[in-house]
């Protein structure tokens, strides 16, 4: 009997699920393709900042209610079941809980072991807390669309529970995308909110704390001065060059000395590569306990293991730099992946991975958006509708069409409204 080669993908992001589409195209003799993840469905995490201030009208009755936020957080959860229907991929949900590199076997938390021939580690990270005291059980993260259901959840009790007369303090940690996002969304929905509960709108306070000098850091600095404009146009304050040192009793204290009141933080300002892949033996860890990789993505050291998306160092060779671990590089990064095993199944010699300078869109708010494409800046809502056609393109790469068009139009009757 022939032994089929065992691959495995622990992962369902957006990495994962690519690597595992273009392996199941490929058709390869003799593989077995088997993706694990814990959830039974992949997360589309470019649209949570819409999810965490996505106001809902109540519902007449309970269940009315319940099935809104289901319809919700529907708009950015998609069944692995409906991905890889008719595909020559097996979904595990469950928990990896062990990586054995030298001896190729993985351990789960409730399906035992699996050894593989071929391993693609697409685990996704954590948020990042710097060492900071209390901050991990203050600050909300933003990860999941359980963070974000939960972020817009903490928003609403904070106007049940504050009388009229008192200020609500809100702050978003971190001047990123997905703080700068998140910000400007969150803007608007805190004054639909004032306005429903009769509370002054100048008592509400929304602010963005930033360590670096500007917003965006790493982006063009086209982007991060149309960034800054566009949340102080909105009525966000921003502070830049303010380092979280301290928080204590809803006191966030900076480097330099100053102090501001919150209500609620939200914790956007870093990532650390998932727990399991710190705990790997033999491994080089680079910044952000991510595996160092070499330029076929494989971990260093370890034949056949290639490690993609928030757990990879991936760097540009060509222009010298480290690409920052966005979804657009994740899905090339499971590309190519696949291509490289078909190569190695037909004996042939892997082609380097390279990677390609992303094009960033960043929406602030309803209907306005940063973007550029072949040169050429847009800004507002041609640039927001940009955004919502990813999206679909997105889908359409993943699902077949009418299922992708269908859980489009969710997404854009809650975003758009």
């Amino acid at each position: 009997m022939i032994q089929k080669t065992k691959i495995l993908i622990l992962g369902g992001g957006f990495g994962g699920v690519r690597s595992a589409l273009e392996l199941s195209k490929s058709h390869l003799p003799n593989v077995d393709v088997a993706l694990i993840d814990q959830h039974k469905f992949h997360e589309f995490h470019a649209d949570f900042y819409e999810v965490a201030a996505a106001f809902l009208p109540e519902g007449e009755s309970k269940p009315q209610t319940a099935l809104q936020f289901e319809n919700l957080a529907g708009s950015v959860m998609v069944p692995f079941e409906e991905i890889f229907k008719g595909k020559n991929v097996e979904v595990v949900v469950d928990k990896v809980d062990h990586i054995n590199l030298k001896d190729r076997f993985v351990i789960l938390e409730k399906g035992g072991k699996r050894d593989f021939d071929i391993l693609i580690i697409a685990l996704g990270s954590t948020t990042n807390y710097f060492g900071m005291k209390n901050l991990e059980e203050v600050a909300l993260p933003l990860k999941t669309v359980g963070d974000a259901l939960n972020i817009r959840n903490s928003v609403d009790e904070l106007f049940v529970q504050k009388k009229p007369n008192k200020p609500i303090n809100v702050v978003v940690g971190g001047g990123g995308f997905t703080g700068v996002e998140v910000a400007g969304e969150l803007v608007r929905y805190l004054k639909t909110l004032a306005k429903l509960h009769n509370h002054p709108i100048e008592l509400i306070d929304l602010s963005v704390i930033e360590a670096c000098p500007t917003l965006l850091n790493g982006s063009k600095p086209w982007y991060q001065a149309e960034a800054l404009r566009r949340l102080q146009k909105l009525g966000v304050n921003v502070h830049l060059d303010s380092k979280i040192t301290q928080l204590t009793d809803h006191k966030i204290r900076l480097e330099n000395g100053q102090v501001y009141d919150f209500d609620l933080l939200i914790w956007t300002a870093g990532i650390r590569a998932n727990p399991l892949v710190e705990s790997l033996e033999g491994v080089k860890l680079e910044k952000g306990a991510c595996l160092a990789v070499n330029r076929s993505l494989q971990v260093v050291g370890f034949e056949g293991v290639f490690a993609i998306g928030d757990n990879s160092f991936c760097y540009d060779y060509q222009r010298s730099c480290v690409v920052p671990p966005t979804a657009q590089l994740a899905i090339s990064q499971g590309k190519y992946i696949a291509r490289a095993i078909r190569s190695i199944s037909g004996g042939k010699k892997i082609d380097e991975f390279q990677p390609k300078l992303p094009n960033f869109i960043v929406p602030i708010g309803k209907g306005f958006a940063l973007g550029e494409f072949l040169g050429l800046r847009f800004s507002g809502m041609p640039a927001w509708w940009m955004k919502r056609v990813v999206a679909l393109k997105y889908f359409l790469s993943i699902l077949p069409f009418l299922t992708a068009l269908k859980l489009w139009f969710k997404g854009v009757r809650f975003f758009v409204s």
